[in-house]
């Protein structure tokens, strides 16, 4: 049960905000590569806590770290620093007392797992000759929008982009109070954890806030608030635990997340409720391509994102460089 009731606690952090639903503002929102490293995230941030509650880091988890790391480096390379922030104070300490081969082993099994991750993708690259195609669109595109400057500027520019996102996004600043006060009141916690997780989210924020922050680029700082969560359900007595208060309490958490989804944003999986009387950028430009002369007309967007066009008219691109 109380598992149950941490598992339907943590959608509400992830959720209830507007940073999936965004269809008033020209995004249907979803489909954002922060999205899709969130369950490797999470999986990285629970093993840990796994080997450090057991006390002890053998050859398996830290190949799984390095697969979950080499997943996410080949979606969205910069948040690869929250497996620095998480594993630090893991080699610090076999470095402290001096385990070379467990700091060495470890090191190298984290390699090899992140090597089984990419290992199909240049071996295609190889393959196919793109390796140069794959480096200018990954890294080198990336970096004429990214911010620019010395370290400096970018610590500076991460701390200021922070401030202004926590004053307009209270779900953040409730995920981080929740960090900082679950680490705080988590019971029989290892400290190095606890120092591992601060680090990881620490690294995550810069690597979030140091260029131009998004709302879903925001995403995976939410999961900050997984200690809290915990703490509160752990503080649960237990015979409670036992019975029937947490398939309740579960219920009712799931339930609420749903008609607080609803009523906040006036629709269901995208579509929305004919009383809301509103129409979206999306269904008003759908509708004028149907009105039209072409029976199977194509679409293809210049100089922006996908905003849901391609979704709403059940469209793929017809060009090859479509972006």
């Amino acid at each position: 049960p109380r598992a149950a009731v941490c598992a339907a606690a943590l959608p509400f952090f992830l959720l209830a905000e507007s940073i999936y639903y965004l269809a008033f503002n020209l995004d249907y929102g979803g489909g954002s590569a922060e999205e899709f490293c969130l369950p490797l995230l999470a999986a990285a941030l629970w093993l840990s806590a796994r080997c450090e509650f057991r006390g002890h880091w053998g050859r398996r988890p830290m190949l799984a770290m390095g697969v979950l790391a080499g997943c996410v480096a080949l979606i969205k390379f910069n948040l690869v620093l929250f497996w620095v922030g998480l594993l630090l104070p893991v080699f610090l300490r076999f470095l402290f007392r001096r385990q070379w081969r467990e700091f060495f082993s470890s090191l190298l099994w984290g390699a090899a797992g992140g090597l089984i991750s990419t290992a199909p993708y240049l071996i295609y690259g190889v393959v196919t000759r793109s390796l140069s195609e794959f480096f200018y669109a990954y890294i080198l595109f990336n970096r004429t929008y990214a911010e620019a400057g010395s370290l400096t500027y970018l610590i500076v520019n991460a701390v200021e982009q922070a401030y202004r996102n926590l004053a307009s996004l209270p779900i953040l600043l409730l995920a981080l109070i929740s960090l900082l006060l679950g680490l705080l009141f988590l019971r029989r916690t290892p400290p190095l954890w606890r120092v591992g997780v601060l680090l990881a989210f620490g690294a995550l924020g810069f690597s979030v806030f140091c260029g131009r922050a998004m709302l879903y680029t925001q995403l995976p700082l939410l999961l900050a608030a997984f200690p809290g969560v915990i703490a509160l359900v752990g503080a649960l007595p237990r015979g409670w635990a036992r019975g029937t208060g947490g398939a309740l309490v579960s219920g009712a958490l799931c339930l609420a997340l749903g008609a607080a989804a609803v009523v906040h944003n006036q629709m269901v999986f995208c579509k929305d409720f004919a009383w809301s009387g509103k129409t979206t950028c999306q269904q008003e430009i759908a509708a004028l391509i149907r009105s039209g002369p072409y029976e199977n007309p194509t679409l293809l967007e210049a100089g922006m994102l996908n905003r849901g066009y391609y979704n709403e008219l059940d469209l793929i691109p017809t060009v090859y460089y479509f972006y």
